[in-house]
């Protein structure tokens, strides 16, 4: 579904069976996976996993502790 403002038309800029527009980020679905990408590009994956490992650990501590 288009919105009215970017209508095709026959001649110029707004002609052609491909627009730009369709294909970027602003008119398509969300990028939930922004997030995470970022995430694992800044930090790399190894720390990311390391540091998914070391939560999970603490995780578990007071689990253990309630179920005692």
């Amino acid at each position: 579904m288009a919105a009215e403002y970017l209508t095709h038309t026959d001649r110029g800029p707004a002609s052609g069976a491909h627009w730009p527009h369709e294909y970027g980020m602003q008119l398509t679905r969300g990028f939930r996976a922004l997030k995470v990408w970022m995430s694992l590009k800044a930090h790399g994956a190894r720390n990311t996993g390391d540091w998914s490992s070391r939560t999970r650990a603490q995780a578990r501590l007071p689990a253990e502790r309630v179920e005692a």
